[in-house]
């Protein structure tokens, strides 16, 4: 895989990084909640949906070279979301 982007940015208060196995359960706690996903998958998505994501997100990089990062709090190292372009 060729990465077009960095595979990891810090700034001072955060990391955007790839993903961890490590992230997963995290992140199904957070696309869990109704408050999280009102706006950004128009309902709460089990484990499974959740894991499809973040398989999806991971195919982009391995073919695109590019992806949606994970976002790591850099003090605490909790796993807080996801962003991109």
């Amino acid at each position: 895989m060729t990465l077009l982007v960095p595979a990891r940015v810090e700034t001072a208060r955060l990391v955007l990084r790839t993903w961890r196995p490590e992230d997963r359960p995290p992140f199904a706690e957070i696309n869990a909640d109704p408050e999280v996903t009102e706006y950004v998958a128009a309902r709460p998505l089990s484990q499974e949906e959740s894991d499809a994501l973040v398989d999806r997100i991971e195919t982009s990089w391995l073919h695109r070279g590019y992806g949606l990062y994970a976002i790591e709090s850099l003090t605490s190292g909790d796993l807080l979301g996801f962003c991109g372009l």
